[in-house]
């Protein structure tokens, strides 16, 4: 995680067909716990969850708050499929002590503050990573995987719904697209020629390493573009 969109998890090159103007994309952690990584991941789960949820009957019975169904599945991504602290609660941090914020309940759901040493800081949260392959998420009636195949399009065909298990969850947004939405910039134009660049090389391993393979001596990469950002 630490080393998300660095040059230690190497990168893709992306070179202007008009001019040969580079540029390098880190690759990324895709881990839960990062709050980039993990946030993507979360986007992408919940669009595919509420996909699969329209067109059916939506009936909560534990409470008033979760007749809504985007609400309910946003919600419940937020507390699996993230990391169970948000990085902007990290107040300080001097390599040996951590100080965070924390909602407390015990005191009325005030916001307190808690310094901890690094390690204790890390204990508290891998105890909160799941072993791999475990299902942090469970679906029952026709959603559960013993059924689904099986009741789910009789359902929605009695129903009279379009059929919404699986051919029609959404393709996930490339990452220049998410970009240029939360930027308003393509990353993928050419800054001096304004078209678009196309994907060159893919490098893998830590940038120090990379940097000398053959594959990056052909593209003509300028010293001064040899790091990732």
């Amino acid at each position: 995680m630490l080393s998300c969109r660095t040059a230690a998890l190497g990168c893709h090159v992306y070179a202007c067909p008009k001019c040969g103007h580079c540029e390098l994309v880190p690759h990324s952690c895709k881990s839960r716990f990062c709050p980039t990584c993990g946030k993507h991941a979360t986007d992408l789960w919940t669009d595919q969850v509420l996909n699969r949820l329209w067109g059916l009957i939506w009936y909560a019975h534990i409470g008033a708050s979760l007749l809504d169904p985007r609400f309910s599945v946003r919600y419940i991504g937020r507390y699996t499929k993230r990391a169970v602290l948000a990085e902007y609660r990290i107040t300080f941090y001097d390599g040996r002590t951590v100080r965070f914020a924390f909602r407390d309940y015990a005191a009325g759901g005030r916001t307190s503050f808690a310094t901890v040493s690094v390690n204790a800081f890390i204990g508290r949260l891998v105890r909160h990573i799941p072993g791999k392959y475990f299902p942090m998420v469970r679906y029952a009636g026709l959603f559960c995987n013993r059924w689904r195949r099986r009741y789910l399009a009789q359902a929605q065909a009695a129903m009279g719904r379009k059929e919404s298990g699986g051919a029609s969850v959404p393709e996930p947004v490339p990452w220049a697209e998410r970009q240029e939405q939360l930027t308003g910039t393509n990353p993928l134009l050419c800054p001096c020629c304004h078209v678009p660049m196309v994907l060159a090389v893919v490098l893998f391993g830590p940038w120090e390493q990379i940097q000398s393979q053959p594959s990056t001596r052909v593209l003509g990469i300028p010293a001064a573009l040899r790091t990732p950002g």
